[in-house]
């Protein structure tokens, strides 16, 4: 899964990089996280042109009878997303990019969940693939909300987790944001990143509460308890 991750750079550098006219703010984000309102960048309804929109993370299908779902929809597997009745249609008309300078995720330790990043190994932004939607409900306030597309995982990844967010190449922006893109491109475009392109590193449990969202989550993480020897062996 993709749970939470990490936006840093400055508004201006990622519209110049992501070629949008600007960039929501508040910037930057070191725990992005479900439920919020984050960055996205897609092809403006009606126009086709690239633009960057603040959406709710957690996909809500236009089709559902309320704004909610029993789950929380902040993944989808890529295998299946053609298929299933919930993404559908957004995969095939409302694809989007989730900009990232880093995600994480966690490891399980006798101490509780452990946090790792997972970053550029030369430092580049990270280009999640997603798809979003506008509900839009009688009596009710019209919103739009996005999931980020799942893979199976690259060498360094599996050794915290059995998946990983589909990364887009920058070069193939525009090929999967267009919905003229053929259906077996797309799926190529969604395989693992190759596992010399990602380095990860364990970061501090703080990141480990939404509440907490500063450069102190990406501190290392504090010491092990050393053992005690009572000396009664």
């Amino acid at each position: 899964m993709c749970t939470r991750f990490l936006l840093r750079r400055p508004a201006a550098e990622l519209a110049a990089a992501l070629g949008v006219a600007d960039f929501p703010s508040p910037l930057p984000r070191y725990n992005a996280a479900p439920q919020q309102h984050l960055p996205v960048v897609r092809r403006r309804p009606g126009s086709g042109r690239r633009e960057a929109a603040a959406l709710r993370w957690g996909f809500v299908p236009g089709w559902s009878p309320t704004p909610t779902t029993p789950t929380l929809l902040v993944n989808a597997r890529a295998e299946t997303a053609t298929t299933k009745a919930t993404f559908r249609d957004a995969f095939r008309h409302r694809r989007c990019l989730v900009p990232a300078d880093g995600f994480y995720e966690w490891r399980r330790t006798a101490a509780g969940p452990m946090p790792w990043l997972f970053e550029h190994t030369a430092g580049q932004l990270l280009l999640l693939a997603g798809l979003w939607e506008r509900w839009a409900g009688p009596d009710a306030e019209p919103f739009e909300s996005f999931a980020v597309l799942t893979t199976t995982p690259n060498a360094v990844v599996a050794a915290i987790h059995d998946r990983m967010p589909a990364l887009i190449p920058a070069p193939s922006l525009d090929e999967w944001l267009d919905p003229l893109t053929p259906p077996e491109r797309l799926a190529a475009l969604l395989g693992p990143a190759p596992a010399g392109e990602l380095h990860a590193r364990p970061v501090h449990p703080r990141l480990n509460n939404t509440a907490h969202d500063d450069a102190s989550c990406l501190a290392p993480p504090p010491p092990a308890p050393a053992q005690l020897d009572l000396g009664l062996g």
